[in-house]
């Protein structure tokens, strides 16, 4: 594909017609006609002889119907259990210790997927109502598999897959009013542009940001990690040059009864305030922004001594910084309590509560707003 090509890539009309043409006949000559008997449908359910409990990947074939439990235990893992189907009979443990299974599409073998110690195991059994004993033959050997991967490719199907995958099975068929077509045509430029992992995920981020929805984003992924690259932190403050320093600009406000949730300038003992200028850390001279982000780095949950200069007086004050989770969480605080303020300051019978998600600490804060 040259930078220059149609992303995706285009496929002459002739052929993909001719090939969707194909399919359908292949798959109309293989599937047997369905018919639905409505009437009455709701008096035919079966009950399963199975406990309340928590269950997933339900499989069935002609003798047999396959579920995953967990029980609400610390620790517990996954267990497949086995129903016989005809007599109809209570549900047996097939096997233990499992992290997935699925059903091949004659019924005949399940695959199931364990991961004991740190090495993954894979076996492909009959789908049967006995796990067997001895694995040797069943066993899926895959510690000689290559693959070649080209990571443009990967990343175009990533990227396509992410734009089928919302216009699905998001909750508003008319996704909120954008014209979704539009949106592959406007990011598809940007992802024909990536250059790694990290840069297709914020590709993907943009588009999905378009729907302005929340739980509809990107995580994870394969992008490489470095345990040894330096990580910032923070003073949790705002800073801005000044003219023999940076100066703080601003300390991030708390709540006053959550002592806990102070900024590391604001913490009991630091002697910081705002107009403050930093001349040093630990030492070192930092006249810009630049050598004070330096400064920091790997400095998260350690002491640091900072020299300040406050109007003609000197100060040496230690500060313990923040990572960046823990700068994210200032941030949130103190635009919470910005506009708390600005709320009391009209002095109306509005007040003012901000609940960030629906998680337990989340509920535990409304409660006690």
């Amino acid at each position: 594909m040259t930078e220059d090509a149609d992303f995706p890539l285009a496929v002459p009309t002739e052929l993909s017609a001719a090939a969707d043409d194909a399919d359908e006949e292949a798959e109309e000559a293989d599937t047997p006609a369905v018919e639905v008997a409505w009437d009455g449908l709701t008096d035919r359910i079966w009950p399963v002889p199975l406990p309340a409990g928590n269950y997933s990947d339900l499989y069935v074939n002609d003798g047999y119907l396959y579920v995953q439990s967990v029980a609400n235990e610390a620790d517990s893992e996954p267990e497949i259990k086995v129903l016989k189907l005809e007599p109809l009979a209570e549900a047996e443990t097939f096997t233990d210790g499992v992290r997935a299974m699925s059903l091949s599409d004659d019924g005949e073998k399940l695959f199931v997927y364990k991961q004991p110690a740190e090495t993954p195991e894979f076996y492909i059994v009959a789908a049967s109502d006995t796990f067997p004993e001895d694995l040797s033959k069943n066993t899926v050997q895959v510690a000689g598999w290559q693959f070649n991967i080209d990571p443009r490719q990967e990343w175009e199907q990533f990227f396509n897959d992410a734009w089928l995958m919302h216009r699905e099975q998001f909750f508003d068929p008319d996704m909120r009013g954008v014209d979704w077509d539009a949106m592959k045509e406007k990011y598809a430029p940007l992802a024909r542009r990536v250059t790694d992992r990290r840069e297709l995920n914020d590709v993907l981020a943009q588009m999905m940001g378009e729907l302005n929805t929340m739980h509809s984003s990107i995580r994870g992924g394969d992008v490489p990690l470095d345990p040894e690259a330096p990580v910032p932190a923070s003073l949790g403050a705002l800073l801005e040059p000044a003219k023999n320093g940076v100066a703080i600009k601003r300390i991030l406000e708390h709540d006053r009864e959550l002592p806990a949730r102070a900024a590391p300038l604001a913490q009991p003992g630091v002697d910081a305030a705002a107009g403050d200028v930093i001349e040093a850390i630990n030492g070192v001279e930092t006249p810009t922004l630049a050598s004070v982000h330096r400064a920091l780095r790997n400095q998260a949950g350690k002491q640091v001594l900072l020299e300040l200069k406050r109007g003609r007086a000197s100060v040496k004050t230690v500060v313990v910084p923040v990572d960046p989770n823990g700068a994210y969480d200032l941030r949130y605080y103190d635009w919470v309590n910005r506009n708390r303020s600005k709320v009391e300051a009209e002095d109306s019978d509005l007040g003012y509560l901000h609940l960030e998600a629906m998680g337990g600490g989340d509920t535990a804060s409304f409660a006690r707003d």
